[in-house]
């Protein structure tokens, strides 16, 4: 199961633009494609679930000054963000015999209000889709994107799916707030709540179920360093589940050089 979040695609900074987006996203397939074959040397991997976690688009009103941190508008960037994606599904139909793709919308791809419809992000789900349309069902499961949130049952297992601009503040105890709430009020049973938005990669133990929160492909991010004293490394997130105890690896795919730290 690989999350892909937050790449923001049409964002510029000194290190980070829509080139260097595509080349993380095709050494990611590679990653990806490594990792199942090693876990074939001792289990049977024939399937991947891909999801699509939002704020794929990094959109162009959601703060002031934002025009001037995007190389051009949100229908080029679902443009070529929906090639890349489409090119990412392609490849790892080499080393797995099905791909199935979920998807959520965020907020950097709002057009207005929360209305999923009116969303970068659904809109370029939809070219996405468009591009794989002569894959054969038996290859490629893609449905309709879906609301703001999304359960895949993998092997039994319940995957809730949301972006994350839902949580009010990035801390493990707002996290675990809202999932308690998210418990009743999804009617769907779920195990495991997969959460982008946050661009940190971590995890947290919320009495019987496990929230995942997910990284970005992007780096430098000047808002983030500035408002929120944050930073991290360009990272996605691949687990591998299986029939008896659900999540049994969790890897953390860096995307850039990542090297110790010195005072």
């Amino acid at each position: 199961m690989l999350h892909l979040s937050d790449q923001q695609w049409g964002k510029i900074t000194e290190s980070y633009n829509p080139e260097i987006a595509h080349e993380r996203m095709m050494r990611l397939v590679e990653v990806v494609g490594q990792l199942i074959e090693t876990h074939r040397s001792h289990s049977t991997v024939d399937t991947i679930r891909i999801y699509l976690g939002g704020d794929i688009i990094e959109g162009h009103d959601i703060f002031p000054g934002q025009g001037q941190q995007i190389l051009y508008g949100s229908y080029k960037q679902a443009k070529y963000v929906s090639m890349t994606l489409a090119s990412m599904i392609l490849g790892f139909l080499r080393f797995v015999r099905k791909v199935y793709v979920k998807c959520v919308p965020g907020n950097h791809g709002r057009i207005g209000k929360d209305d999923p419809d009116s969303n970068w992000d659904t809109q370029t789900y939809d070219l996405i889709k468009l591009r794989l349309s002569k894959v054969p069902a038996a290859r490629l499961d893609f449905p309709d994107p879906g609301p703001w949130y999304q359960v895949d049952r993998v092997l039994g297992w319940g995957n809730l799916i949301v972006h994350g601009h839902q949580i009010n503040g990035f801390s493990q105890a707002a996290i675990a707030k809202k999932a308690q709430g998210w418990i009743d009020s999804i009617p769907e049973p779920w195990d495991y709540l997969f959460v982008g938005h946050f661009h940190t990669l971590s995890s947290c133990v919320v009495n019987n179920r496990i929230t995942l929160t997910n990284g970005s492909p992007e780096s430098d991010n000047t808002y983030a360093q500035e408002t929120m004293a944050a930073t991290g490394s360009p990272v996605q997130r691949l687990c591998f589940f299986d029939r008896k105890h659900g999540m049994i690896a969790d890897h953390p795919i860096y995307l850039g050089e990542r090297v110790p730290n010195r005072k």
